[in-house]
């Protein structure tokens, strides 16, 4: 499904009886709360971590680094907890 499939093709809004079918009553209400573009232009890909908005490797290395110092910072944590155990609490 995507997003166009929730519009009105006619009046380029949301399509709200749809919207109401298809998800729960807090989750419409979140997407119908959505503002919707006025310009019809195509949607494209920013990475907001870097200045230019286009993902690098470094840009994602400069985030995880960030992210373990944020982590470091926790008073809560002890660096106890590793991701793969994490990971592995979700399941197969």
């Amino acid at each position: 499904m995507l997003v166009a499939d929730l519009m009105d093709p006619v009046g380029g809004k949301w399509n709200s009886r749809k919207i109401q079918e298809l998800f729960w009553l807090v989750d419409s209400d979140i997407i119908l709360s959505i503002p919707l573009s006025r310009t019809g232009e195509e949607d494209i890909w920013v990475w907001h971590y870097s200045k230019n908005g286009i993902f690098s490797v470094r840009s994602a290395y400069h985030l995880a680094c960030d992210l373990d110092d944020r982590r470091a910072q926790l008073p809560w944590f002890d660096g106890s907890i590793e991701v793969e155990e994490i990971m592995a609490s979700f399941g197969p």
